[in-house]
Formats: structure tokens, sequence, C-alpha cells
């Protein structure tokens, strides 16, 4: 949870004890050179043990000193039993409170201005928000130096706990000599149920620049779609001895405009005949060819490269 000030998490605390049914003490506080409390520590008061007992003792002041032996003083039985129920509360300062908020905006790739400007309309208005675009900014900052070196283990160690919890789950990635991650694959039951029911075909980007995609399917695909990736056109082959591959459709009429030039290219008519060829599964081979032939003689591209 998070408090405005100190004095009001340690009177929750207080009065969450109150109804449990125990007493709390203050155990530690840090404080900064400022005077800032940072780090404060409230525990149950009967944390901790006392080496002392029931047990009588004879003692003698000074005063009393040649008038005989003093009364005997009973200890009092210590009341610490060890309890361990405590609460810590760290400062965290401006923006702490939006920390959730910015990570997840991080997730979505939502800057640090963006994200405060988000903020101040949920709130509605800026003043209302509780930190400047600065703070934003330095909470993203922290957090990049949070996860620097780190992301690929966080990201296998939350691999391994999906793993722990489903054992069907499955992963598997690659180090480079540099010991950093350079290929990860990972399918949980779901997707494996769905590919043995479905997997006549496989898309994938090949940004990821892997082949290593049978790793868990425990089949091939009869065929591969990617972009014209050429180590994709290598490597498939070698890893996928049936499957056949294609490049995505989409990709190539991506690049239309830059292969037929700005002129065609802002020819309406000859996309609109170029599309209802090509997006069209009722046209038969031979069908497909005479169309294609056709458009090319048009538009003067039969001996287009």
């Amino acid at each position: 949870m998070i408090f405005k000030t100190l004095d009001t998490g340690i009177e929750f605390y207080k009065h969450y004890a109150s109804k449990v049914g125990f007493d709390t003490r203050s155990s530690s506080v840090v404080t900064a050179r400022d005077g800032t409390k940072i780090q404060k520590q409230i525990v149950c008061n009967r944390e901790g043990f006392k080496n002392t007992g029931a047990q009588h003792c004879h003692s003698q002041s000074s005063a009393d000193a040649g008038e005989g032996p003093s009364r005997p003083k009973r200890r009092r039985v210590s009341n610490r039993t060890g309890c361990r129920a405590r609460i810590m509360f760290k400062y965290i300062g401006a923006a702490g409170v939006h920390q959730k908020f910015i990570l997840d905006c991080a997730k979505a790739n939502i800057g640090a201005s963006k994200s405060h400007g988000l903020y101040s309309h949920i709130v509605g208005d800026y003043s209302e928000v509780g930190a400047t675009v600065v703070d934003f900014k330095n909470v993203r900052r922290d957090l990049r130096a949070y996860i620097l070196g780190a992301d690929a283990q966080i990201l296998v160690h939350n691999l391994i706990k999906k793993q722990e919890m489903c054992p069907a789950f499955a992963f598997d990635y690659e180090v480079d000599e540099d010991e950093q991650m350079s290929r990860l694959f990972w399918a949980d039951p779901m997707s494996k149920k769905n590919f043995a029911a479905f997997g006549d075909v496989v898309s994938f980007d090949a940004t990821y620049s892997t082949n290593r995609y049978n790793v868990a399917m425990g089949m091939e695909p009869r065929i591969i779609v990617t972009d014209q990736d050429p180590a994709m056109k290598v490597a498939i082959p070698t890893v996928f001895k049936q499957a056949r591959h294609r490049y995505c459709m989409w990709h190539i009429m991506c690049k239309v405009g830059e292969k037929v030039g700005p002129t065609l290219n802002k020819d309406e008519e000859f996309k609109n005949k170029l599309n209802s060829i090509v997006w069209t599964s009722s046209l038969e081979p031979p069908d497909f060819e005479k169309h294609w032939r056709e458009l090319m003689e048009k538009y003067n591209l039969v001996e287009h490269n």
C-alpha cells in the first residue's frame, strides 16, 4: 500500500493490529541527511526474546548501605515471544505512486511525457497529478536501469515459473559467445493443441531470425510463410524437409509501389486491377496467368525487372 505520509501509514498499521489482536511498537528508523525519514519499521510488541525469567535477586543501593539487606525484587516475566509480525515503510518520493502506471505505459511504448498527459487526464488536471514530467522521466530512467542487462534473465525466470506451474509449457533458448540471449522459443499447451489440429500453415515475422520453430511442436507444417528475408530462405529447407516455403503476399504487395515507380503507383485503375487478380482465391492457375499477362501487357510491364 502507499500512504501520503508516514504517520498515516503508522496509524493504519496500529488500527489493523488492534483489530487483529496485538499491540505494536517502533523498531527502527533510517533518516536521510536532510532529516527525511526514508525507512521505518513497526513490529509487534512481542517481537524478539529477552533472556530474563522469573527470578529473585538481592541488591543494595549506596543509600541503604549499613542498614541491612534490601527488599527482594522480582523481575517481570518477559512477554517477548519472537512474533514476526511487522511492517516496513519506505519513502518513495515524488512520482513513486505513479510507478505502476508509468510501467504499464512503458509496456505499451508510451513515453514519459505522454504518460504524464494521460495521467493528468485521468485525475482531471495537471495540478492533481502530484508529480512533474521530469519525475515521470526519472521513473522511466530508473526502470530502464533496473532491467538493463537483466531483462533476458527476468524473462527466462518467468518462463521457468510457468513451466513449474504447467509441465506441458515448453520453451528453449540459446545464448551467443558473449552469453547474451540470441534465440528464444516458447509454446503453451493450447498452442500445441492448436498446431496439431490446424498447423497446416505457419506464418511468422522473419525479424525473429530463427530456424528453431520446430523445437516444441513435434511435427512439421505443410507451408511456411515469411517475408523475403534471405536468411530464412536458406534456413527453412534445412529444418523443415517437407514444408513448402512461400513469401507473404502482404509483404510482396507493400513493395509494389517502389517496384513499378511513382507513376503507376498513383494509378488507381492499375492498383485495382492488380489487387483483383492477386487478392482472390477464386482464380485457378491458368486464369491467373491469363489475367496477369494481360495486365503486364496493358501497362508495358512485360520486360520490367
